[in-house]
């Protein structure tokens, strides 16, 4: 997952905790270099800080501490809901927002987040969702049959916890609106927007990605 315009991934659900309680839901672990040494969360590992502490802004941004904590998720949930900034008239709107690979882009060479257009035409006809139960596919929603999105759920902007895993999908494209950016979403409730925009949903979400060709 990762919050909009910051190339470092955070981790999503352990896989195998996710139920309808989601309070049993936890976080996948993360391993240090010799990979047997588990990190903790909020020790060494996947940690949570408030764009409020003194150190994380440095003048307007948190750009320089969040190149310096990849591993920590800067959380905002008062307007403009970013994690970059808790200014609007500071937020920065090119970290991503192009056709071709930026460098905060965490695509692969070649490769770049999708843009909202790549979901336009979805809805239920051509992209059903699967419930768990289910033979084959289980939670997530399959396009066409060719594409599949996993229900990986999101981190919310609020302290930086899991929330909806196993039951719904939050994909961030790389457009921005006048002020928020753009995102696919989808759940077990049948409920589908295939280019959302809200106030509410500022960077400081933590979304998955689809890397599409530049």
């Amino acid at each position: 997952m990762y919050q909009w315009g910051r190339k470092d991934c955070f981790p999503g659900a352990d896989g195998s905790t996710i139920q309808s309680d989601e309070s049993a839901i936890t976080t996948i672990p993360i391993y240090g270099a010799d990979g047997i040494t588990a990190l903790k969360e909020d020790e060494t590992g996947y940690q949570k800080i408030s764009i409020k502490v003194a150190e994380v802004l440095n003048g307007n941004t948190s750009q320089i501490y969040s190149i310096k904590n990849p591993l920590t998720f800067i959380y905002n949930a008062t307007a403009p809901n970013d994690w970059y900034t808790d200014v609007e008239i500071y937020q920065n709107k090119s970290l991503w927002n192009s056709d071709t690979k930026s460098i905060y882009d965490p695509c692969p060479k070649n490769w770049c987040i999708s843009r909202d257009a790549t979901w336009k035409d979805f809805s239920f006809e051509n992209a059903i969702y699967y419930t768990p139960g289910e033979y084959n596919p289980q939670n997530g929603l399959c396009y066409n049959k060719y594409v599949w999105y996993p229900a990986i759920g999101r981190r919310l902007q609020v302290a930086g916890t899991l929330a909806s895993s196993g039951y719904g999908g939050n994909y961030w494209s790389y457009t921005t609106g006048d002020e928020y950016p753009t995102y696919f979403n989808f759940n077990a409730a049948l409920s589908l927007i295939p280019v959302g925009k809200n106030p509410l949903v500022g960077c400081a979400f933590g979304y998955a990605v689809r890397c599409v060709q530049e």
